[in-house]
């Protein structure tokens, strides 16, 4: 009887040392000894949860995660966490769920030197800013008017080099975005095809880098897939609409020859 029984808990023990372990769907930004975080680029669906572990306990150091860009008050981070000691503590990147698709980079508050970036996928939903459900809620304060911002965001946009038979391979073109400030996307890809314009490809995205170049994908469409598959030859214009927060609007175009 004690052989039955000290053979089910050696089997039992066994099934929990080599049981898979559990996926955790959070994602989570690390930081690292010394001075780092874990990786350079990351990756969420939209309303995805965002975490930040501080695991550098030699630096010593408190660090965090702050977006480069402003939210909609245009003072407070798009997007930020605690800033915490390294000693392995995990803290929710708030904001991160409200992002939609595009780029946002980050950096830490208390050592600039380090950096990331975040990309949010087109999967999933955004979540609503907070205090925009239904339950009521409290006036805020009053603050200081400022002024309205009334000026248009300064974007430069280029078509990334490539062939006809690599975008159509793989069914995009990628376009390089470079704007001042936090701004919605609305890239198109357009060409002159036997007396008419085609769109080749189109996304809507936010760049959240602001001054840094990023790419984005944008999509090829059927028609834009006949008429690279049909070309030897053709001349792309990018046309890019771009809206800050405050609703300026500004449209940039660049155009660049594509070849078989």
């Amino acid at each position: 009887m004690l052989k039955k029984v000290f053979a089910a808990s050696w089997v039992a023990a066994l099934a929990v040392v080599f049981a898979p372990a559990v996926a955790r769907a959070d994602k989570v930004v690390t930081a690292e000894v010394v001075w780092r975080y874990d990786s350079s680029d990351y990756t969420i669906d939209q309303g995805e949860k965002l975490l930040f572990k501080n695991t550098d306990s030699v630096s010593p150091g408190p660090h965090d995660v702050t977006a480069d860009a402003a939210g909609p008050d245009g003072q407070k981070p798009l997007f930020k966490s605690e800033t915490i000691k390294g000693d392995g503590a995990e803290v929710p990147v708030v904001g991160a769920q409200q992002l939609k698709t595009g780029t946002y980079t980050f950096h830490c508050s208390i050592h600039f030197f380090m950096t990331g970036t975040l990309h949010v996928t087109d999967k999933g939903t955004p979540l609503p800013p907070p205090g925009s459900g239904s339950a009521p809620q409290q006036p805020a304060p009053q603050q200081p008017q400022s002024a309205p911002d009334t000026t248009a965001p300064k974007v430069h946009a280029k078509l990334r080099p490539t062939t006809l038979r690599k975008a159509l391979r793989a069914r995009k073109l990628l376009v390089s975005v470079t704007s001042n400030e936090l701004a919605t996307l609305k890239l198109s890809a357009v060409a002159r095809v036997r007396g008419r314009t085609v769109t080749l490809a189109s996304a809507t995205v936010t760049d959240g880098a602001p001054r840094r170049a990023t790419d984005f994908e944008t999509k090829l469409t059927a028609a834009g897939r006949r008429a690279l598959r049909a070309a030897r030859r053709l001349t792309v214009t990018v046309v890019v609409q771009a809206t800050d927060q405050a609703g300026n609007k500004t449209t940039t175009r660049a155009r660049r020859t594509l070849r078989r």
